[in-house]
């Protein structure tokens, strides 16, 4: 009975075996589910890899990387804190033929202060943020790389407006100091054209001093020596310089006196300028002479002895000297040295001579007389 039960079981192993093979030489052997006959497995999707740019010294939390993806999935980084060194790789993944559109946005920094390039699987790098990212690969790794290149800000601008009242100067013979910064930047500028005119600073910049260097004969109001906070529109100081004429230099007026003739002879003479009210008198002998000291002001009254005005004068302060009349036979003479002589001569009132007197100027006036045969004494006074 053993027996018969081993030959069967052999019988139907056989009979198993057989049939195998006759289905193994009938169609081949079939490939088992999921293989490729020696190849890799048969992966749909695959995952995103961004790599970023280590220069720079970056803070914690530097920029922040999201992604939107066509499938719907979307993500987010924070780089440096979510990399390893320069990389990420995403822990989604996505089926092959995805697109991922990422986009390096502000953390702590701005990327608007940066020049931002990316690259996508070894593409030359193009300024293009967000960038559309395929995903090709299963087995390699699908990736952007960004670059960010520190851009130099718009400098900031500081505007200086100059007016200008009066003076022989123009307003490019003004020089401006400016100091920023308690001295962090300094330079010195001139409007060359016009009435105003820009100075250009670093962004970084928080504080201008702007001050005229002082010029003779000119005072400064409005913002000079102010210090102004700037901003991003440009900044301005107006400055105002008004022409003061410095006081003119005393002039004198010597009046002397040439006569022979007796000692005790005294001439009377009156002497004014424009710029006083009333003349004065005094007298003079022969080899005499007397010395004012004239200061200039604003005209007050006419110097002609007739009263006639002094519209007839030369530039300058108009001044006068005039002799007594004499009585007699006298030959009566005056000249004027240092000033411009405006009109001398005689008159019925006496010799005089007209002049216009300039600050610093040293006149002398000279009356000479000659007495005659009847020449009647000189008075000492103008009545």
């Amino acid at each position: 009975m053993g027996a018969s039960i081993r030959k069967t079981m052999l019988w139907l192993a056989l009979m198993t075996l057989a049939i195998a093979a006759a289905a193994l030489l009938a169609g081949g052997v079939a490939a088992a589910p999921g293989a490729d006959a020696g190849g890799p497995p048969n992966d749909t999707t695959g995952e995103l890899k961004i790599v970023k740019n280590l220069g720079g010294g970056w803070p914690d939390g530097a920029f922040i990387f999201t992604w939107e993806c066509t499938d719907g999935q979307t993500g987010q980084a924070t780089f440096p804190d979510a990399f390893t060194g320069a990389n990420f790789i995403s822990p989604q993944e996505y089926e092959i033929g995805t697109v991922c559109k990422v986009e390096e946005t502000n953390g702590v920094l701005s990327v608007s202060d940066y020049e931002v390039t990316t690259s996508v699987e070894g593409s030359a790098f193009e300024a293009i943020n967000p960038r559309n990212v395929p995903i090709n690969n299963s087995v390699g790794l699908n990736t952007i790389q960004y670059k960010n290149t520190l851009t130099e800000p718009d400098p900031l601008v500081l505007e200086i407006t100059k007016n200008l009242v009066g003076g022989p100067l123009s307003v490019s013979d003004f020089e401006f100091e400016i100091s920023c910064d308690m001295g962090d930047f300094e330079t010195t500028y001139v409007i060359a054209s016009g009435n105003s005119g820009i100075v250009e600073v670093p962004a970084s910049i928080g504080q201008c001093r702007v001050t005229e260097k002082p010029v003779d004969g000119y005072t400064a109001s409005g913002d000079n020596g102010l210090a102004k906070q700037l901003g991003i529109e440009p900044t301005e100081w107006v400055i105002t310089n008004t022409w003061q004429p410095p006081e003119p230099e005393d002039a004198t007026v010597k009046v002397e006196k040439v006569f022979e003739g007796p000692d005790s002879w005294e001439f009377g003479f009156l002497f004014a300028c424009a710029n006083q009210q009333g003349f004065t008198s005094f007298a003079l002998g022969g080899g005499e002479s007397r010395t004012f000291d004239v200061e200039f002001g604003p005209i007050v009254v006419p110097v002609r002895p007739d009263n006639h005005g002094d519209d007839e004068l030369p530039p300058g302060l108009p001044c006068a000297v005039v002799e007594e009349a004499l009585v007699g036979d006298w030959t009566a003479t005056v000249t004027v040295n240092g000033a411009a002589l405006g009109e001398s001569g005689s008159d019925t009132f006496g010799t005089f001579a007209e002049f216009s007197v300039q600050p610093g100027a040293e006149v002398v006036v000279t009356f000479t007389n000659i007495p005659g045969y009847a020449a009647q004494p000189p008075t000492g006074e103008i009545t």
